[in-house]
């Protein structure tokens, strides 16, 4: 007997099938979509877009797999589908790149949690990825998420080359030497006792904000923002990102341990908002950057509810 998940919709609800056909239907009629019928939405998509791959190579698919598919909340992903729903753009029509955003995130999470890296021991309530399967298949499944993600956007052909063209350079921006990949080295490296401010502000802006950015406005660029609003939108990620690199910080704190789905304790001795400033005032400031990502959100106009219902998700441990 096959045992189908389902998700509430418009007061129904909608099976797993009906989820797949809906993200491989790109001519479908829009719905509204909440929260958790987006996750399912996105976990499902994601599930179908990892390669079917021959007998010789299952350990690498499950690699990739493994973090892809673990419990997230999503952040990212859905970030991208209610930006473009909020600017009247399809949410099955972006989900592939929405899915392709989140397959980036995973693979910067293997790759940061490697050895050489943080070295962690637990990532989303499991064993990090080379804990399960070795450095060498943890290593090469982040190469691959990074590599399917490029390939995903390449390949939608229900989009124009330019737009194609245009999410490429957006996210391989997010990624190099201005994105992650810098933030990771400073945050390796040049993250110590004497880094000051604007130092630490430019490690959480590449390690965190910059992929909440990207996502943000490849929902705007699908939907063809342009001009003020496209830099409204930058600036609620921007906020918003900020927002969550200081609720981040507060989750290291080992009273959190096995409460967050990873290691705690890890930037003990890294100097944070947290540590920089004291628990108080970090709060202040994280709320401050949540105000004025709604802020930004109210000046965009329109129905933005979902997008202000994302950061109370996102943020609901440190209401106040």
């Amino acid at each position: 007997m096959t045992v189908e998940r389902s998700v509430k919709v418009k007061n129904r609800s909608l099976t797993t099938r009906e989820l797949n056909v809906l993200a491989d239907d790109y001519s479908c009629k829009e719905r509204e979509w909440d929260i958790p019928g987006l996750r399912l939405l996105i976990n499902d998509r994601l599930s179908a877009l990892l390669p079917h791959v021959d007998s010789e190579l299952p350990m690498l698919r499950a690699g990739m797999s493994y973090n892809l598919l673990a419990p997230g909340k999503r952040l990212r992903p859905l970030l991208t589908l209610l930006t473009a729903q909020n600017f009247g753009y399809h949410v099955t029509s972006a989900l592939d790149v929405a899915c392709s955003i989140e397959m980036i995130h995973a693979a910067s999470l293997i790759l940061d949690d490697l050895p050489a890296m943080d070295n962690a021991v637990v990532r989303r309530g499991q064993q990090t990825t080379h804990r399960k399967f070795g450095e060498d298949i943890a290593i090469l499944s982040g190469v691959g998420l990074l590599n399917l993600a490029f390939s995903v956007l390449a390949a939608n052909k229900t989009l124009s080359a330019d737009i194609r063209i245009e999410l490429i350079r957006l996210l391989t921006g997010a990624v190099g030497f201005e994105g992650l990949i810098g933030g990771q080295v400073m945050d390796l490296h040049l993250r110590s006792a004497s880094t000051d401010d604007h130092q630490l502000s430019r490690v959480n802006a590449q390690k965190t904000a910059v992929l909440f950015t990207a996502a943000a406005e490849a929902g705007a660029v699908l939907a063809g923002v342009k001009d003020s609003q496209l830099s409204l939108v930058r600036k609620f990620a921007s906020e918003l990102g900020a927002g969550f690199q200081i609720a981040d910080d507060f989750l290291d704190d080992i009273a959190y341990s096995g409460q967050t789905g990873k290691d705690t304790g890890k930037d003990m001795d890294k100097p944070t908002i947290v540590s920089k400033i004291g628990k108080s005032d970090a709060s202040k400031m994280m709320h401050h950057h949540l105000d004025a990502a709604r802020e930004h959100l109210y000046k965009l106009g329109g129905n933005t509810q979902s997008l202000t219902a994302l950061i109370d998700y996102g943020f609901s441990r440190f209401r106040s």
